[in-house]
């Protein structure tokens, strides 16, 4: 079987202090690690998503507090070899690029959307380039983005404080949205 089926059909990333492990499912739940990438740069690595386009990972970067709205971090682009192909593609210190916490992710046509803190950020899916961003109303830690295929997407937050018609719970940490891509 090739490393690239593997990859594609049954691969998973987990994420260890600064470094990032990639591991293979098996028959009867067995897991192996193809690779282990350590010390490369990464800083609080927080969330992986496969480009199946340009088959390429896409790392979101803290570098410090989750909850801080510091303007430091990035998005890495790393091989499916576990080679980084460039460590900070998405970079806060770039001219109008806005990151703070990123941490769940999601490509939804050309754009790759970005969950962060309390906004939703928008980047250019082959460039990088900022294409803008969705304050979320009462959010407090968003965590995660999931595409449904139909340009609409689902996102979830640790704690909203209030109540609105846009949000439905979840069990048991968190609450939905729908927002349009």
């Amino acid at each position: 079987m090739s490393v690239r089926r593997i990859i594609a059909g049954a691969l998973f990333l987990g994420l260890s202090w600064g470094g990032i492990t990639a591991c293979a499912g098996r028959p009867a739940g067995e897991v192996r690690q193809l690779w282990r990438l350590d010390d490369a740069g990464l800083s609080t690595p927080e969330s992986v998503l496969w480009d199946p386009r340009a088959d390429v990972y896409l790392v979101s970067n803290i570098v410090g507090s989750p909850s801080d709205e510091d303007g430091d971090a990035f998005i890495a682009r790393v091989s499916p070899d576990g080679k980084v192909a460039a460590l900070r593609w998405i970079d806060s210190r770039g001219a109008g690029v806005r990151l703070d916490a990123p941490k769940g992710m999601a490509l939804v046509g050309d754009s790759l959307w970005v969950a962060d803190i309390h906004s939703v950020r928008r980047f250019d899916r082959v460039s990088g380039a900022p294409q803008g961003s969705v304050p979320i109303a009462d959010s407090v830690f968003l965590n995660d983005l999931c595409p449904d295929g139909r340009g609409e997407g689902s996102m979830s937050a640790t704690a909203v404080p209030g109540a609105s018609t846009r949000w439905t719970p979840t069990a048991p940490y968190g609450w939905w949205w729908r927002i349009r891509a």
